[in-house]
């Protein structure tokens, strides 16, 4: 049943960690009747105590929680360390792709920078102002949260406002950078 579950996702990153001696039912607070007649009758759980059982899921679970829902590079590298070394605590995994994070050391700048993003979040459109240089062309990269590049353009006229089309892009979040010359700015953008 796992393995179906995990053919069947469309991503390209995936994964899949079966942990040793832990199963649905070491997650139950011992009033659920479906685990415990399957505890029962097939032996499922209690292997160990339900707090190893935790702390052996959330090994996995939580840096790749706070990569994805928090954009946070260094817990992505965290999980994909503790994909990729070999552990006792594990008696399976498949894994497809990686989680890779190019953006490290984003910051927030406050009136250093000479470009804004609004709306973030946004659905359909963001809009991004900027001092533009005379004869300098801007160009903005999109990178959803794996660093793929989903769009690149550049401006080569005298405007000082981007309007980009994210309408059709899927929800999450992304990295958008805007280079000039020698000065780069990113920024995160969720799109709902």
């Amino acid at each position: 049943m796992q393995n179906a579950h995990y053919d069947s996702l469309a991503s390209n990153n995936k994964f899949h960690v079966i942990l040793k001696n832990v199963t649905h039912c070491d997650f139950s607070n011992g009033t659920n009747t479906n685990c415990n007649l399957g505890q029962t009758l097939s032996g499922c759980g209690n292997q160990i105590s339900n707090s190893l059982a935790f702390s052996s899921y959330m090994n996995y679970l939580e840096p790749f929680l706070n990569s994805q829902l928090y954009g946070d590079c260094n817990e992505g590298q965290r999980f994909m360390d503790s994909i990729n070394t070999s552990s006792s605590l594990r008696v399976g995994l498949k894994k497809s792709g990686d989680i890779v994070c190019n953006v490290i050391g984003v910051k927030e700048y406050e009136n250093t920078h000479h470009s804004s993003v609004f709306p973030n979040p946004a659905t359909n459109q963001l809009t991004i102002t900027f001092h533009q240089k005379r004869n300098t062309p801007i160009s903005f990269e999109l990178y959803d949260i794996s660093g793929r590049l989903v769009l690149s353009t550049i401006e080569n006229s005298n405007a000082s406002k981007k309007e980009i089309n994210i309408e059709n892009m899927d929800k999450g979040s992304y990295i958008l950078y805007v280079r000039q010359n020698e000065m780069t700015n990113a920024y995160k953008i969720i799109k709902q």
